[in-house]
């Protein structure tokens, strides 16, 4: 969601019957007030991170399609730490920090809520995880799914009945 703009501001204002002016300035202040505390908490944040989580945010912030894309966050991390097209291949992945600890630093920063990936890429994941869950389990993850979603709804419906 974005932020109202203050031609929002004054429409609803006017719509309202109140002065739009004095509204914007509260919500202008509310807004600061929140951006000042975000930056606070991002930096309190920033300064428990290991270095290649900072990284991996620098790059993530550098690059948004990064934090959905484990070739994307690969290739500007890689290009941030000094890719060279003068140093053969092996010189260069030597030097270079390993895909997998980059998606693992950038997993990391999901789990901590600095980063949050789109809607489309957990939904992949979540396929993915399921898809694997399957490939070695004897159990049907789907179905089981699917039970457990219709327990929780009936479990739901029982508590919303009226005791009497």
């Amino acid at each position: 969601m974005s932020e109202p703009t203050k031609q929002d501001v004054l429409e609803i204002a006017e719509y309202l019957g109140t002065d739009g002016e004095e509204l914007w300035r509260q919500i202008s202040e509310l807004l600061n007030r929140q951006d000042k505390w975000a930056r606070a908490d991002q930096a309190r944040l920033s300064s428990n991170l290991t270095p290649m989580q900072r990284l991996v945010l620098k790059a993530c912030r550098a690059q948004p399609e990064a934090i959905d894309d484990d070739a994307v966050l690969q290739a500007t991390v890689w290009l941030m730490e000094g890719w060279s097209d003068q140093r053969s291949l092996l010189e260069n992945l030597r030097a270079l920090p390993r895909a997998e600890s980059l998606s693992r630093r950038r997993r990391e920063l999901v789990g901590l809520g600095i980063l949050e990936p789109s809607d489309e890429a957990n939904a992949k994941r979540h396929e993915a995880f399921v898809n694997e869950l399957e490939r070695h389990s004897s159990v049907n993850v789907r179905e089981l799914h699917k039970n457990q979603q219709e327990a929780l709804f009936r479990l739901s419906s029982m508590r919303t009945m009226d005791p009497q």
